[in-house]
């Protein structure tokens, strides 16, 4: 059926929040949509709530699983997807009544265009810090406006978030695309190999859907890059991405492309990490980045890439917002830094000393998850 786009939901443990976003796809002004549930085991009165709306409305296929997390669900419901078009949703969220029209409306215009991208608003639930509020709505809003090629430095200002994209079925089953069995940055790895295959990014500079901040989310995983105990089980996570990708890559000789358009975005949120906990895990974490680096294939000439070269030579001070400037000689006598956080500072180091002086006119930078 021509221009069907299949929504995959996971659910679990959802009773509360699945009405609010199937009244909101049920509802859609596109009306050519297939809404695939996946239940995941769930042991609350999902399942029947599922049930009622299959009998009202006939667009709505459910699918029972024994609990196997979200990546299992998602990709049981690529499985069982007849559309040409995807749209992941969270049983949590819910979309503008004009998300899918909206989005589908740019695939339509130009053949050239490989993944639609919008804004979300960010709605909380749970407390919440300005500071992590902020980060989420940086990381979810859309600032473009239209057509952009693929590249690097592009993508590693994207979030790493699934349900604000409207994807090509063709390049997900061509390429066998698929999400991975981690507990965090699942979403960022199926992206990330989606980049890979497109060309052309279309942004629509509207907040299109609804992101639910809340307590015991089975599909957020943001909070686990914010909050400080977590962030270790994070960057142990984004480590083994790194390692799957770049596997990936090697064995399909893309090298050149983990390189240029993938290798920014890891790293970014690698780093983002790491500056969130305390010295001995970021020495010891670096350490195991450095390791990853120089194990890289020698054959490609990776000399052009400036965070390897940084990281193998123990150049951390090229990191304002690391607090490790310790562990070189070089690093001690680097000079200048600039701290950028809630207070913004000049640091300088000289031989291992620290002098600090807060310089008003420095602001953060942007924070990515």
């Amino acid at each position: 059926m021509k221009d069907l786009v299949s929504i995959i939901i996971p659910v679990y443990k959802v009773e509360k929040y699945i009405t609010k976003c199937l009244d909101s796809l049920i509802n859609q002004t596109y009306a050519n949509i297939e809404i695939i549930c996946i239940n995941d085991g769930s042991p609350d009165n999902s399942q029947s709530i599922l049930e009622k709306y299959a009998k009202l409305d006939t667009r709505i296929k459910l699918v029972l699983q024994e609990n196997s997390g979200v990546s299992a669900a998602r990709n049981n419901g690529l499985r069982n997807a007849q559309g040409e078009y995807i749209l992941f949703v969270d049983p949590d969220d819910w979309c503008e009544l004009n998300l899918i029209e909206t989005a589908l409306n740019e695939f339509n215009k130009d053949s050239e265009i490989d993944l639609v991208y919008w804004g979300t608003n960010i709605v909380t639930e749970r407390e919440i810090t300005e500071k992590e509020y902020l980060m989420h709505q940086r990381a979810n809003s859309c600032y473009r406006n239209g057509k952009y090629p693929i590249s690097g430095s592009l993508v590693k200002n994207l979030t790493g978030r699934i349900s604000n994209k409207l994807f090509k079925t063709k390049i997900i089953k061509d390429y066998h695309i698929e999400f991975p069995a981690t507990k965090c940055y699942e979403d960022l790895f199926f992206n990330l190999n989606y980049y890979k295959y497109t060309k052309n990014i279309y942004f629509i500079n509207k907040n299109l859907d609804n992101y639910l901040l809340r307590d015991n989310s089975a599909v957020s995983t943001m909070s686990a890059a914010v909050s400080a105990k977590n962030t270790p089980f994070a960057v142990e996570n984004l480590l083994t991405l790194f390692k799957q990708i770049y596997n990936n890559c090697k064995e399909s000789n893309s090298i050149e492309q983990f390189d240029k358009l993938l290798f920014p975005a890891l790293f970014q949120r690698l780093l983002f990490n790491i500056e969130n906990i305390d010295k001995k895990k970021q020495y010891y974490y670096l350490t195991q980045i450095k390791d990853l680096f120089n194990k890289l294939d020698k054959s490609y000439d990776w000399s052009q890439n400036e965070d390897i070269y940084n990281i193998i030579n123990n150049k951390f001070y090229k990191y304002p917002n690391l607090n490790i400037p310790l562990y070189s000689l070089g690093n001690k006598l680097a000079g200048l830094f600039v701290y950028k956080g809630e207070k913004s500072r000049i640091v300088f180091y000289i031989l291992g000393i620290k002098l600090s002086f807060k310089i008003k006119f420095l602001t953060g930078g942007k924070q990515y998850v």
